[in-house]
């Protein structure tokens, strides 16, 4: 499930405010909005949303595995082939 700040900063949720608020209270909305996802896709936190939209565009015709299947074949990948990682 995606975090409800995890919104693409160039998206239309990411810009539409509440008339009424002040500039500032937008700005700083649209900021936090915008760590948020670049947090999110740096730590891999979007990496099924990104898989299953990559094969919708790419590869109508196959069905995404379930979100734990993912997950459970993304780490097992990234046991046996570590690369450049912290840890």
């Amino acid at each position: 499930m995606r975090c409800p700040l995890s919104v693409d900063p160039s998206s239309r949720a990411a810009t539409d405010m509440a008339p009424g608020m002040p500039a500032a209270i937008q700005w700083m909305t649209r900021r936090a909005r915008s760590v948020s996802w670049y947090i999110t896709s740096l730590m891999g936190d979007r990496a099924y949303d990104t898989y299953v939209d990559h094969l919708a565009a790419r590869h109508p015709g196959i069905a995404p595995v379930d979100e734990r299947a993912f997950w459970v074949a993304r780490y097992r990948e990234q046991e046996a082939n570590p690369g450049a990682r912290c840890c």
